[in-house]
C-alpha cells in the first residue's frame, strides 16, 4: 500500500503487458465524469478536501466550521 498526496491509500499492483493492455483500452473507454460543483470543504488548518458533513479534519484533527 502506498499513501497518497491528499489522503488515503492505494494498492500498487503490476499485470503482465496483455493485460496492462486491456485496462487501458478498457479506461479509455469509460465516460469521463467530473462533478458540476466541490463535493466538499477544505480544512482551514491543513487544506485538504473533506465531507461537508465533517465536523473534525480526519487528517489534522481541527475543528470545522459550518459554512
Amino acid at each position: 500500500m502506498i499513501e497518497v498526496e491528499g489522503g488515503g491509500t492505494v494498492v500498487k499492483v503490476t499485470y503482465n503487458q496483455m493485460i496492462k493492455e486491456l485496462i487501458v483500452n478498457f479506461k479509455a473507454h469509460l465516460p469521463l465524469k467530473i462533478p458540476a460543483q466541490p463535493i466538499g470543504k477544505n480544512c482551514p488548518s491543513c487544506g485538504k478536501s473533506v465531507l461537508k458533513e465533517f465536523n473534525v479534519c480526519p487528517y489534522c484533527g481541527e475543528k470545522l466550521t459550518e459554512s
